[in-house]
């Protein structure tokens, strides 16, 4: 039976390298982005039918479900979720900030995950089966002052990674699977995409609730 693997998450190069990876595995995938807040030039998924495209709103717990509702009716089943978040920079002096902006990206790359989390927790409890990864693209620590720094990657980054922790330590006991990933050098994304699906096809139990690293602490877990 075909595998069913959702794709979550914001427009940027992790995003793209797990999708171009799935689309080597599969004959098709289901793909969820947040829209890029600034303009610039897309990045090239691969096109339909290697991927299927899903409308995702992520401010809205509805959404999360439609989201989800979706996914299984053109896939007809969902064995693997991934939740991509690669924490978006806001570079700005604090007393620049606009709070309309603020708000939407607070929602859009925060509470979202939430409510994805909670929607595909009881998709894969009901079924006593399934994969939810979590995966974080941390970005390297700069030993160098910057005129604007970010004020919004670090504590986008920092919170995913605790709630990740947090959804990790529930595994014990659950009928499905949750898995962790973090990264921290931008350079080895493709790598990083087949080491994740890697870990997911060796579908190893004793290893459930595992957080694994990637990168320049370690390539092997």
């Amino acid at each position: 039976m075909t595998r069913g693997i959702v794709i979550v998450g914001n427009e940027a190069p992790l995003t793209l390298a797990l999708s171009q990876e799935a689309a080597r595995r599969l004959e098709t995938h289901g793909l969820a982005l947040i829209p890029a807040e600034t303009a610039g030039t897309p990045l090239q998924f691969p096109p339909p039918p290697a991927t299927i495209p899903l409308t995702w709103s992520p401010s809205s717990p509805i959404s999360a479900r439609t989201l989800l509702v979706a996914a299984e009716n053109r896939l007809s089943r969902i064995d693997e979720a991934l939740l991509v978040c690669t924490p978006l920079a806001l570079r700005a002096r604090p007393d620049q900030l606009d709070p309309a902006l603020i708000t939407q990206l607070i929602d859009d790359h925060l509470k979202g995950w939430y409510y994805l989390v909670r929607e595909f927790c009881r998709y894969f409890r009901e079924r006593k089966a399934g994969t939810l990864a979590m995966v974080l693209a941390e970005n390297p620590l700069s030993g160098e002052r910057e005129e604007t720094p970010d004020l919004l990657g670090s504590a986008l980054g920092a919170a995913y990674r605790s709630f990740m922790q947090s959804v990790l330590a529930s595994a014990p006991g659950a009928a499905y699977r949750l898995v962790g990933f973090t990264g921290n050098d931008p350079s080895q994304d493709g790598d990083f995409a087949a080491f994740i699906f890697k870990v997911l096809d060796e579908d190893n139990r004793r290893e459930n609730g595992k957080l694994h690293r990637f990168g320049k602490l370690g390539i092997f877990r």
